[in-house]
C-alpha cells in the first residue's frame, strides 16, 4: 500500500448534488485522502453543502469562476500529497483504484501521470481517457470518420488509439482530467496547468508537456472509475437526467471569454454568440465533445490541430505552480 499521501483536487461549478455523491464516494473508498474542492462561485449552494456535510474537506472559494485550469492550480497550492489526483465532480473511483494507481506510480518512476479505465453510466468505455495526440493527420482521420471505417488500424485509428487492447496496461498520449493522477515532482519541473485554457484542452496541453519532459503516461485498466460524462457542465444528453448544470456553465463563461475557441478567435466572439452558427472549422467541437479543434487559421505553428506547438518553448515559470502570471490571492480557505 502506498505510504505517500494522495491529494484529490476537484473543481466545481453548480453541481452540488453530484459533488455530494462524489465526496461521499471518496470518503467510503479511502477516508485517508486529502480532498480539496475549489468552488467557482456556484449559485446552487455547493460551497455551503461542502462546509456543512464534509468538514474534513479543504474548501477554497475564490469568489468568481476561475475556469478549470486556474481552479486546479489554486488547489495545487494547498495540496500536501506526493501524489495529486485531479478528479471530476462526476467521477466515482472504485475501492482500491486511487491507491492502486498511486502505488503504480511509486514503483514506476519513469511514469509521471496515469489514469484508470473510465466507465460511462451505460457500461461502455469512456474513450476520452485513452487518447492519442490530435496531430493534423489524427484529427483529419477522426473528423472524416476514417477511424471508424478502419477500426484498429495503426494508420487511421490513432485518435482513440483503437489498435491498443483497453483491457491491458499500456502507454498512451493523453487522458482527460476527470481521473488524472500525477506525481508532484512533475509540477515541480514543468509548472501548473496553462490558464489560457479556461475549460477543455487543458488536459491535452498538460499531457503534451508531461511527455515532452520525458515522463510516460499510462493507462491502467486494472483499476476503474465510473464517469457521469457531461454532468459537471450540462451539455451532454447522456447525463441530462441527473445534472443540475446548464449550458450557461460553459457558454458565455468568464463574462465574454469563449473558452472553446482558439485564442485568435476569442476577441471575435461576444458572450451571446451562438457557437452552433459558427463554421465547423472554427469551433472546438465534435458531437458535443469539445476536445479537438480543426483550426484553419493563418497560424503556421498550429495547422489543423489543437493548441499544441510543434516545438513548445519553455515556460518562464517552469519549476513552480501555479503560473505566476495570475494571482488568486483572494481565495478563501475554509477548514472546519
Amino acid at each position: 500500500m502506498n505510504s505517500e499521501r494522495t491529494s484529490v483536487i476537484i473543481s466545481n461549478f453548480n453541481t452540488a448534488a453530484i459533488l455530494e455523491e462524489c465526496l461521499s464516494n471518496l470518503r467510503e473508498v479511502n477516508s485517508s485522502l486529502e480532498v480539496i474542492v475549489v468552488d467557482n462561485a456556484s449559485s446552487d449552494g455547493s460551497a455551503e453543502m461542502v462546509r456543512d456535510k464534509f468538514p474534513q474537506v479543504i474548501l477554497l472559494t475564490p469568489g468568481k469562476n476561475l475556469g478549470l485550469s486556474a481552479s486546479y492550480n489554486l488547489g495545487l497550492t494547498k495540496a500536501s500529497g506526493a501524489m495529486l489526483l485531479f478528479l471530476g465532480s462526476d467521477a466515482f473511483p472504485e475501492e482500491g483504484t486511487i491507491a492502486g494507481v498511486a502505488d503504480y506510480l511509486t514503483t514506476h518512476p519513469e511514469v509521471g501521470l496515469a489514469t484508470c479505465k473510465l466507465i460511462l453510466r451505460d457500461g461502455s468505455l469512456d474513450r476520452d481517457a485513452h487518447r492519442g495526440f490530435p496531430t493534423p493527420w489524427t484529427a483529419l482521420t477522426h473528423f472524416l470518420s476514417l477511424d471508424r471505417i478502419f477500426n484498429g488500424s495503426h494508420l487511421f485509428d490513432r485518435y482513440f488509439l483503437g489498435y491498443e487492447d483497453t483491457n491491458q496496461p499500456h502507454e498512451i498520449d493523453l487522458c482527460i482530467s476527470h481521473f488524472m493522477l500525477v506525481r508532484k515532482e512533475v509540477f515541480d519541473k514543468i509548472g501548473g496547468f496553462d490558464e489560457d485554457f479556461f475549460v477543455y484542452g487543458e488536459d491535452v496541453d498538460f499531457c503534451y508537456r508531461v511527455k515532452e519532459a520525458g515522463w510516460k503516461i499510462m493507462y491502467l485498466p486494472q483499476w476503474q472509475a465510473t464517469h457521469y460524462k457531461g454532468a459537471s457542465v450540462g451539455v451532454r444528453k447522456e447525463t441530462a437526467d441527473i445534472t443540475t448544470a446548464t449550458k450557461e456553465n460553459v457558454s458565455g463563461i468568464n463574462h465574454g471569454d469563449a473558452p472553446f475557441l482558439p485564442k485568435a478567435l476569442r476577441q471575435q466572439v461576444s458572450p451571446n454568440t451562438d457557437l452552433a452558427r459558427l463554421p465547423a472549422d472554427r469551433v472546438q467541437e465534435k458531437d458535443q465533445d469539445f476536445t479537438v479543434s480543426l483550426i484553419t487559421l493563418s497560424r503556421p505553428a498550429f495547422p489543423l490541430t489543437l493548441n499544441l506547438p510543434q516545438k513548445r518553448p519553455p515556460k518562464p515559470n517552469a519549476g513552480s505552480y501555479p503560473p505566476k502570471t495570475k494571482s488568486h490571492a483572494g481565495a478563501r480557505i475554509h477548514r472546519n
